[in-house]
Formats: C-alpha cells, sequence, structure tokens
C-alpha cells in the first residue's frame, strides 16, 4: 500500500545541490547521514495572524479501514509542529491534491510494533517539495520526528532548512526503564514520558511493576498484592492495556517486569505460604537488598507463577516478558529443609544451581505462552536456554560473558539516570565498547598499587592500579614512542583502561623513562567504569607515600593506596587478549537507559529524565562515529527548550520544586540562579549519605536543594566550553565572563541572610558562591590589566576552590570544580595566548 499525504506551504525556489553537512543540525539523535544545501523551504507558519492551516491529501484509493491511523498521523504532525511554532498549526486533509508539497510513502502499516521492525526513512526537503519515506508507518513516525525538531520559529514565518537525510538506527533495541513498584507512577506521567521517549526515537517502554515496596500489577487471582501493599496506587488490567495501546500509536513496545524470586516482599505480606522462609511479614519501606524469596521447590509457587503469567501476556502483547532475577539472597533457601531436599533430588550442589534451575523452568514456561524470557546478569548459567535475553547491570565485562554464551544480551550499566552523572559519561558509554581489546603494553616495568577508594556507605572499593610509564623507542627517535597508560582492576569488574593520561616528574616536565621508578613523579588520568567518570590525581612524595584522590563526576572521594611493587610480567593486565567477533557483536541488542525510583517521585520524574535521555538516544540510535561531545551538549541544550515545547515538565517541575523553598520572589529569583551552579552530587553519593544517616526509605522526605536539581547543569556545560575556547586577547570574551560572575556573586549576595526550607544549607552553598565568584572576578580582574597572579595566589585560589569543592553534603557546588581550569590560563605571557 502507498499512502500520500501533502502538506501546503509556500516554498522558495532554488537550485539544489546537496553536500555532506559541516555544521550540525539541531537534531537528536543525529541521523546516519546528512546532506545540506543552501537555502531554505519557507512555510505559511507564523506566530501572530490567522493561523494557516496545512492542507494534507491522501489517494482517492485510500482503505477505508486505515482512516483512524491516517487521522493519528495528521494528528501527531499537528502537535508536533504546533509545540515547535509556539501556537495551533491545524492539519487539514486537502481537496485539491496538485498542491501537495510534502509527499510520505510507506508500504506497510504497523499496528503492533515488534522487535525487528524496519524503522529507516529518508527526508528530503528541497525548495519546492518535501518527500519522507520509509518501509513502514514506525519510519513514518521517525521521520515527521525529524521534520518537526528541523522547524526553525526563531524567523518569520518559520523556515525548514534544505536537507537529504537517510536514517535508520544503529541498535533495534532502544529502551527507558521505568520504575512504578518504590513509587507509583500515574497513568498520565508515563503518557507524558511516551511522548518524550517517541521525540529520541526510543522504541521499548521497560516497566518494572514489582518489588519489595510495591505491586502494582492488578491480579484477578491474587487480589491481596494490591490490596495489602499499594495503597491503592496500582493499575487496572484495562489501565494497563490503554498504556499499552498508547505506546503503541508511537511506534513503542512495552516490556512488563514481574521480579522473581528476589525482591519479593509484597508477595511475603500477601501470600507468606509461598516464601522459603516462614513469616510474619510486614510491608517494606527501606531500600535495598531484602531476605524473603519464593521456595522455588514448591509446587504452589510453580502455580501461582503460572496464573500470574497467563494474565501478564493476556495484557502485554510483546514476545518478551522480563522476570527480574538479580539479587537474590539465598539464605533462606539454604536453611529451609524442604529445598535441601530438593537440591539433593535434583542434585543441584549450591543456591546458583538452583537459581538456575528455577529459570530454566520459568523459562519453559514463558516458552508454552509464546513468550522469551528477559533478565538481569544473575539469570545468566550455562543451562540457561540461548533465547532468554539477558539485560546487564554488572557492565561491559558482563555484556561480553553473555554474549560469549550464546545469548542476546542489552547494556543498562552506564545508563543508570537515577544516578546523576555527566551526560557525557552516558555519551561515552557504548553497548559494544568492551568488543575492542586493550592495547598491548610495551614497557620493560611498571608500578602495580594497591588501592581503597572510599565510600560514603563505609563500603570500600578495592583493587590494583597499574601505571605503566612513557617509552622512548631510541633505535628511530620519538616516532615510536608509546605515551604512559594507566589500567585498573577490581575483582569481578575486570580490566578498565584509563584516558587522558598525564605523568609528570616533581619538576613539572614530562617523564620519558621506561623505567618504573616514578619517585616524585604525579599521575593525573581520566577513567570511565561502573562508578562513573573518574578524574584521578596521585602524586608520590619524597618518602615514597602516595597522595592520591579521584573526582567522580563532580564529588570528591579520598582514595589510599597500601602497597606498590614493581612488575615485568604484564600477563594478567593484558586481558582480554581478543575482543568480540562480529557474531558476538551482533547479539548486543542496543541498551535501556534505567530509572530507579528510590530517590525519584512522579513530580520529579521529567526534571531527572530530561533532557539527557536524548544523549542516551542518540548513542543507541546514531553511528558510532558520532561522538563529539561539544556538538552533543550545543545540541542537548536546543532539545532541552524543544522537549519543554513537546511537553515534558523538566523545566516546570524543577520551578514547582523551589516555590517550596520560599514564598519571598526575590529570594526564589536567587534560587533559580544558585541551580545554575549547583548539582546533586553524583554517583550514589545522595544515596549512600542517606543510607548512614537513616533516611534512605519511603517516608524520608524528598524535600532537599538536590532533589529540585537537575542532575547536570548545562550553564556550567556552556561555561565549560567558554573557558576552553578563551582568548585572553579578546577584551570582550574577558568582559562576558565578568558580567556572568558578577551575576552570580549577586545571587549570592540576596541568599546570604535566606528564610525558608534547608536555610542552613542553601546559606553555605551562598556563601561558597560569594567566594567562588569572588576569585573568578580577581582573576579576570588581573588578566583584564595583563597581569599574571603569583604562584602563591595561584595556590591560595586553587587550595580555596577545593576545600569548596569538598564541603559537599547532597548537593555540590559545582561551578567551583569547573572553574579551576581557568587558573590555569593565559599565563604564558603579559598578553596571554
Amino acid at each position: 500500500m502507498k499512502l500520500m499525504l501533502t502538506l501546503l506551504t509556500l516554498a522558495t525556489v532554488l537550485p539544489l545541490t546537496f553536500q555532506s553537512s559541516a555544521a550540525p543540525l539541531p537534531l537528536m539523535p543525529y541521523p546516519a547521514t546528512v546532506k545540506s544545501a543552501p537555502g531554505h523551504f519557507s512555510t505559511a507558519i507564523r506566530q501572530s495572524g490567522p493561523a494557516a492551516p496545512l492542507t494534507v491529501s491522501l489517494p482517492a484509493d485510500f482503505p477505508p479501514e486505515l482512516a483512524a491511523q491516517s487521522q493519528y498521523l495528521l494528528a501527531h504532525l499537528s502537535q508536533r509542529l504546533s509545540a515547535q511554532a509556539g501556537r495551533e498549526v491545524p492539519v487539514l486533509l486537502a481537496k485539491d491534491k496538485s498542491k501537495a508539497l510534502l509527499q510520505i510513502e510507506f508500504q506497510q502499516l504497523i499496528t503492533l510494533p515488534q522487535p525487528g521492525d524496519d524503522e529507516s526513512y529518508q527526508l528530503q526537503i528541497k525548495a519546492q517539495q518535501i518527500q519522507l519515506q520509509a518501509k513502514n508507518s514506525t519510519g513514518v513516525l521517525y521521520g515527521l520526528e525529524t521534520l518537526a525538531q528541523l522547524l526553525d520559529c526563531t524567523v518569520q514565518p518559520c523556515q525548514l532548512p534544505l536537507v537529504q537525510i537517510t536514517d535508520q538506527p544503529r541498535f533495534s533495541w532502544r529502551g527507558l526503564m521505568l520504575d512504578s513498584a518504590r513509587r507509583f507512577i500515574p497513568l498520565p506521567d508515563l503518557k507524558r514520558q511516551l511522548q518524550g521517549m517517541a521525540s529520541a526515537r526510543l522504541n521499548v517502554l521497560h516497566w518494572h511493576l514489582t518489588d519489595d515496596q510495591g505491586w502494582r500489577f492488578a491480579s484477578n487471582h491474587y487480589p491481596r498484592l494490591t490490596e495489602l501493599e499499594t495503597a491503592g496506587e496500582f493499575y487496572s488490567q484495562q489501565q494497563m492495556r490503554e498504556l499499552v495501546a498508547y505506546a503503541a500509536k508511537l511506534g513503542i513496545r512495552v516490556v512488563p517486569e514481574l521480579d522473581f524470586p528476589g525482591h519479593a516482599s509484597t508477595i511475603a505480606r500477601a501470600y507468606p505460604h509461598l516464601m522459603a522462609a516462614a513469616g510474619p511479614y510486614a510491608t517494606e519501606r527501606g531500600f535495598g537488598v531484602f531476605a524473603p524469596v519464593l521456595d522455588v521447590s514448591s509446587s504452589q509457587v510453580a502455580e501461582f507463577i503460572e496464573k500470574l503469567l497467563t494474565e501478564v501476556v493476556q495484557i502485554f502483547p510483546d514476545p518478551y516478558l522480563h522476570i527480574g532475577g538479580d539479587e537474590v539472597k539465598p539464605d533462606h533457601w539454604l536453611a529451609n529443609s524442604a529445598i535441601q531436599q530438593y537440591m539433593r533430588q535434583n542434585k543441584l550442589p549450591d543456591a546458583a544451581a538452583l537459581h538456575a534451575d528455577f529459570n530454566l523452568r520459568l523459562a519453559r514456561q514463558l516458552t508454552s505462552l509464546n513468550r522469551r524470557m528477559m533478565g538481569w546478569d544473575e539469570v545468566l548459567h550455562k543451562d540457561l536456554p540461548l533465547s532468554v535475553l539477558v539485560q546487564s547491570w554488572q557492565g561491559q565485562d558482563a555484556v561480553a560473558a553473555s554474549v560469549r554464551a550464546g545469548h542476546p544480551t542489552l547494556l543498562s550499566a552506564g545508563y543508570y539516570l537515577d544516578q546523576p552523572m555527566p551526560t557525557s559519561f552516558h555519551y561515552r558509554n557504548d553497548p559494544v565498547g568492551v568488543a575492542q581489546p586493550l592495547p598491548q603494553l610495551t614497557a620493560t616495568s611498571a608500578l602495580q598499587l594497591e588501592f581503597s577508594l572510599l565510600r560514603l556507605n563505609n563500603k570500600p572499593v578495592q583493587g590494583q592500579m597499574l601505571l605503566v610509564p612513557a617509552t622512548v623507542d631510541k633505535s628511530s627517535g620519538t616516532s615510536n614512542d608509546t605515551p604512559p597508560q594507566v589500567r585498573l582492576r577490581v575483582p569481578n569488574r575486570g580490566l578498565l583502561a584509563a584516558r587522558q593520561v598525564q605523568q609528570s616528574t616533581r619538576s613539572g616536565n614530562s617523564s620519558g623513562n621506561s623505567s618504573a621508578d616514578s619517585s616524585g613523579n604525579s599521575w593525573q588520568f581520566a577513567l570511565d567504569s561502573w562508578l562513573g567518570p573518574g578524574e584521578f590525581q596521585l602524586t608520590q612524595q619524597a618518602d615514597g607515600q602516595w597522595q592520591a584522590s579521584v573526582m567522580i563526576g563532580n564529588t570528591p572521594y579520598p582514595l589510599q593506596i597500601s602497597a606498590t611493587s614493581t612488575v615485568t610480567d604484564f600477563s594478567t593486565w593484558q586481558a582480554p587478549v581478543k575482543g568480540l567477533t562480529a557474531a558476538e557483536q551482533h547479539l548486543i541488542l542496543g541498551g535501556e537507559a534505567a530509572l530507579w525510583s528510590e530517590l525519584v517521585p512522579a513530580d520529579l520524574l521529567d526534571l531527572k529524565l530530561w533532557p539527557r535521555l536524548y544523549a542516551v538516544a542518540e548513542r543507541l540510535w546514531s553511528p558510532a562515529s558520532v561522538q563529539d561531545e561539544a556538538s552533543m551538549y550545543q545540541r542537548l541544550q536546543a532539545m532541552d527548550h524543544y522537549g519543554a515545547r513537546l511537553g515534558l515538565q523538566h523545566q516546570q517541575q524543577q520551578q514547582q520544586a523551589l516555590r517550596r523553598f520560599t514564598a519571598d520572589p526575590a529570594q526564589q529569583a536567587a534560587l533559580v540562579v544558585l541551580t545554575e551552579v549547583v548539582e546533586p552530587a553524583q554517583y550514589y553519593s545522595r544515596h549512600h549519605l542517606k543510607t548512614v544517616r537513616g533516611q534512605y526509605h519511603l517516608d524520608a522526605p524528598l524535600d532537599r536543594f538536590a532533589d529540585a536539581l537537575a542532575a547536570e547543569s548545562l550553564t556550567l556545560q556552556r561555561l565549560q566550553l567558554q573557558l576552553e575556547a578563551l582568548d585572553c586577547r579578546q577584551p570582550e570574551s574577558m568582559k562576558a565572563l565578568s558580567l556572568q560572575f558578577q551575576r552570580w556573586q549577586q545571587a549570592a549576595l540576596k541568599l546570604q541572610n535566606y528564610q525558608g526550607l534547608q536555610q542552613p544549607r542553601i546559606r553555605q552553598l551562598a556563601t561558597e558562591l560569594a567566594q567562588t565568584s569572588d576569585i573568578a572576578l580577581q582573576w579576570l580582574a588581573a588578566r583584564q590589566q595583563h597581569q599574571s597572579p603569583s604562584q602563591q595566589q595561584l595556590q591560595q585560589w586553587q587550595a580555596a576552590l577545593w576545600q569548596i569543592t569538598s564541603a559537599f553534603d547532597e548537593e555540590v557546588l559545582a561551578l567551583a570544580h569547573t572553574l579551576q581550569p581557568l587558573l590555569r590560563q593565559c599565563l604564558t605571557g603579559p598578553q596571554g595566548r
């Protein structure tokens, strides 16, 4: 079938020659190929005056049974264009097809998205005509999303650039996991996220419906699950069907997750006879990993699961069903005599084998219901059917282990958006990043350090670090020199290679020695891990002791070095000796962002997700070669506003949260400015602080300033780009920076006598902002007078900024860390660079 829609607009007539686009367009995810031509397509859309309708024509032989879908496409186009234009843009059927300017062609109507659907499209905007072609209606929807993002209404009338786009996703599975179990998410909030997902070309909603803190799936067979545990906050079967249908129209599949056999406190409270240990059980209000686990040897449990799954598959038509399977505590299994007898009868030597046996039976149950099982890393076992999809929260090495075992696999580690992190960290996190082997080590010797990273929950991360000095190939001058390398190893986490490694002697000169003797040397390097993006600094003192620290995101952590040794055998540091084969890489279907809801209530959902989810979507959609972080941040700024125009509420939710702090309009305005320079403490710093303070539970209020903050300040990202491009010979750039810091300083002064929620913390942050702004303004004043601060002054400033950064709580004045590079700028002479 061929569907043609036509859009009546005004057009500028220009001869076209399409060439590869030099400057990136404001698109996210970025298309596979983009070619641009000079000129533009000028629409009839204006922000004032009568609203000129966009007319759409359909072929005369358009099948009547598809009328509803055609109306939906027109309404979707109208909604997206109206959002960009800031006013309603009517889309109507045209009577005169000869005036058709937008042509959309596709052969297949998709009413229920399936894994493997062709999602490609081609969009060509010429001076007199727009053409959108796709294999099916899902591709059409994605093409319309791109068209809407391209609409520029900063000029009047609104314009479209002349482009030729050929686009298709890199990965077929591009998902978002939302946790409705720990904290309930109302249906309208879920639908709003689906709209955002469609605009980001995400195609799977992974819906986490059950956990220790809540059971949200209304079961007809087992009504006590929702009667006892959810205080009326659950989804009826009709509501779940409604969401599935709503998602399908947007090209999005819905995969439900019901957790078995662990994370089962809600089952324990409602039906204690199904558990491995006798009750009684109470409602779980805390967060963490808990003991209740199903009695997997019981026939009653098998019947319970069978009846539940029969209900689930009648509501969710997707071929995949997620069974959780993670974080199972075996204590109750090992203490249960009936379960021990079952293990002996079935020759199951340990709890891992018992868990694998349960998963095998569960996979067979799902197969009988025409479904494929999906589970977290812990389900992986040599006896697991190869049809089971493994989702990894443990990292790249776990992904490699899964695909090498023959399983289709998804990556979620590095995409946990409830864990505040720089967007660039998520952006660098490639699902097939483990495919490439580590480079060979060519030095004759290196230093091996034993380290302990002290976390806020009093559970240190311990491992080893290898410092490999630079080598010089004396036989050929410097052409074959190898730079210094650093590797890090933690048990059960594999090997990690650092980037941006710098080694210097005490005098500050770069070390060209191949010897491992680095007494008095310092090392700086960046390393992405499951913890987040790390910036490491290590300095060996004259007495041989090491002084070390690491910034995880914006938060400093102490690093203890307990022992050092010189190694010459690198065999244990070379793994993996090979990357993934092409067949193994093909098993990596994509990835899912995850937003666990321990610290994310529904009224902050958008604030914690958007706009950075666009960056994860780009990593999963766009070619692997799309890696420019500066371009990503520039386009993310545009998506911040685009998403708000679409109806995402991240900006609105922040404003509502800030209004709870004070009723004083002047102080409210100052708090808005403060959000530009303060970020939540990143990694799991907030979770760990709440744990040690006894505040990590459902009854603890989420009313700190950190709760009103996005994970990352895009204002500080702009500042960082300004600092990197700073030319001290240009007075205007220095003046612009001075005005920015003066603005922040004025906001700090307004908050010195702040009266309202979180008063001590807000006042402290205001004091730190005033100090930081003062340092910046002193530096700028000196540079504008062509003076360089003394080394002693620079050290004092750097120490003050480090003290501010180190005085973090659940919030961090991230400006202090961002400012550090400024102090090292323009010190090469009186005129700067």
